[in-house]
């Protein structure tokens, strides 16, 4: 339904104008910023940005499938909105440009049955890399002003077309973050030396919690991974303030059974993915919503720890929507039938 694709896109551009000249917060915020001010933030502000990257996402799939399904004048009203809407993208970083062009790539691969390896998409899809890293730079010299808190001071804004082709920043950035799979070195290395060095499930306990919306249970108190991390290795927060994904999460909450459960919670998503993509087949604006979801999960899935309580937690919310849809569907039905009976 293009008019809930639209009622979102529109809803999502106006709620980050509001979010920004009536908070400064522009993207993701940082823990040190909400330490300092989050307490003061409206529960209905924090609840939407926390879900905002996701319905971002949705977003991006909607444009992109529309883009490609449209034909004549139309199309040029589709890239109009997508590149419109491309800001809001590079505000969530590098991972979340590059997840939306492979998106788009795949997706326009399928919809016109072409050859990725002809020469000519073979010089598109270097276009759109080289692009990729232009964008990148772009970021990479933005990103402090991306994410302080407050109103950006546009005369200290480096320049656009200086920044993208300048390659020192990004690498440096490259070399000083964490890598992807730090993390769980850190928990192996721990577990080696001091077997026994497990959280006994209290990671997963804590996001449960945390995963349950403050209007089902407004008194919850629950801990955040990396408190529980700086506990358990007797660190300051800080020094596991690092990227934590399934993976490493799994093992330091239930030692080598991680072998076991993460392959079963994959296949798990998987299954539910295909389950829910044949239940709704007939009904594309839920199809997008279920398979949305579970795919924003699974791009980041090296960087996400307990997220898939969140994606289940969303998929709980669809699924009521969803019967009350087909519930009300099937009363109207009735009481047209009742009418025509009268009639």
């Amino acid at each position: 339904n293009k008019y809930i694709l639209l009622f979102i896109y529109g809803s999502l551009i106006l709620f980050q104008i509001f979010s920004y000249y009536k908070y400064g917060i522009k993207t993701y915020i940082l823990p040190d910023d909400y330490a300092r001010f989050g307490k003061e933030l409206p529960y209905w502000f924090t609840a939407i940005r926390t879900i905002y990257p996701l319905l971002a996402f949705l977003v991006c799939l909607g444009l992109i499938s529309s883009l490609l399904k449209s034909q004549g004048y139309h199309k040029y009203v589709w890239i109009i909105l997508t590149l419109g809407f491309f800001p809001i993208v590079a505000l969530y970083g590098r991972r979340f440009i590059l997840a939306v062009i492979i998106i788009l790539a795949i997706l326009w691969l399928i919809e016109k049955r072409k050859d990725v390896f002809v020469r000519k998409y073979l010089a598109v899809g270097l276009l759109m890399t080289l692009g990729f890293f232009l964008c990148n730079n772009i970021f990479q010299a933005y990103r402090e002003d991306i994410q302080t808190v407050g109103q950006v001071n546009l005369a200290k804004l480096k320049n656009p077309f200086t920044a993208a082709i300048n390659f020192d920043a990004t690498l440096k950035n490259f070399k000083a973050r964490p890598g992807t799979w730090e993390f769980n070195f850190l928990v192996f290395n721990h577990q080696y030396s001091k077997p026994g060095m497990f959280t006994d499930g209290k990671i997963s306990w804590e996001g449960i919690k945390s995963s349950i919306p403050r209007i089902i249970w407004p008194g919850k108190q629950f801990l955040v991974i990396d408190e529980i991390l700086a506990n358990l290795y007797r660190v300051k927060t800080k020094e596991v303030d690092i990227g934590k994904n399934i993976f490493g999460v799994v093992q330091v909450d239930f030692g080598y059974l991680s072998l076991i459960i993460v392959p079963l919670i994959i296949i798990s998503i998987i299954a539910i993915m295909a389950a829910l993509i044949r239940m709704t087949i007939h009904y594309p604006t839920f199809l997008w919503l279920f398979s949305g979801n579970i795919l924003f999960f699974l791009v980041n899935i090296e960087e996400n720890g307990n997220e898939i309580l969140y994606m289940l937690r969303n998929i709980g919310l669809i699924l009521l929507i969803f019967y009350g849809y087909l519930m009300a569907n099937k009363i109207l039905k009735f009481c047209n039938q009742k009418v025509r009976g009268i009639n």
